[in-house]
């Protein structure tokens, strides 16, 4: 997931862009969250002198890091900062020719549409994640877009501020091809694999399916003295023989 706060530091206010990845020990459960951080500040000051269209805003423009375009409503560039046309390898005129769709992904088109829905009703803004064809091949990148409005509240334009996320994209895909690897073999293990918090089962493989002779819904959220008798055959109460093993474990 992806979140924007800001975090206070002594005589100034620093803006931190954040990618939150659970990670997972060998039982599937959240044990630590993987945190990637990047200084946005720069990015945040230039969205809110946006609208002022002054000689300031354009010197941060012509020194941003993260790309920088003006859309009108069908996509066609008005604005470009220096930073997109390096990225994509064209020039200004190139670009003002044209609009942005043909450098997207086929496969993130649709997801992008949809979030550009969003920019045609309050608060007027989106966020979205796409794959774009530049100088360096495929890249992510994370796009935030805002609307321009007249004085009407129409839309007459879309302002877009995009960082190269491709890192923190590859980051997320090994946690997830990590994570399958885990569910594969947990699956063809033929022993019966049961995994518990203090008294709960939590997951299982299909081996203590066939064990309980229950579906996994059966099984999950149970505790295990509820697939026992009352008592042992040493006469001990079955519940509060799994609390002690429990505990001693």
């Amino acid at each position: 997931t992806y979140s924007e706060r800001e975090t206070i530091f002594p005589n100034n206010s620093t803006w931190l862009g954040t990618w939150l990845v659970p990670l997972k020990d060998e039982n599937g459960n959240i044990n630590a969250v993987l945190g990637i951080s990047r200084d946005i500040s720069d990015r945040k000051r230039f969205e809110d002198e946006l609208a002022d269209q002054t000689a300031q805003y354009q010197l941060i423009v012509e020194n941003q890091v993260d790309l920088v375009v003006k859309v009108d409503l069908e996509g066609k560039y008005l604005f470009v900062s220096p930073s997109y046309c390096e990225a994509f390898g064209k020039t200004k005129e190139e670009l003002l020719r044209n609009t942005f769709w043909p450098l997207i992904h086929k496969d993130d088109l649709e997801i992008t549409e949809k979030a550009m829905r969003d920019l045609y009703k309050p608060p007027y803004k989106c966020y979205v994640e796409q794959r774009a064809k530049t100088v360096w091949g495929w890249r992510w990148f994370g796009w935030a877009d805002k609307s321009v409005l007249d004085e009407n509240n129409n839309d007459v334009a879309i302002i877009g501020v995009g960082r190269d996320i491709t890192v923190q994209k590859i980051a997320e895909q090994a946690l997830v091809d990590s994570e399958e690897k885990y569910h594969n073999l947990f699956e063809s293990v033929k022993d019966t694999i049961l995994v518990m918090d203090k008294e709960t089962f939590l997951d299982c493989n299909s081996a203590a399916e066939k064990m309980f002779k229950c579906s996994f819904e059966e099984i999950v959220s149970k505790s295990p003295w509820e697939f026992s008798t009352v008592t042992q055959p040493d006469g001990t109460n079955s519940k509060e023989k799994a609390l002690q093993k429990i505990q001693a474990a």
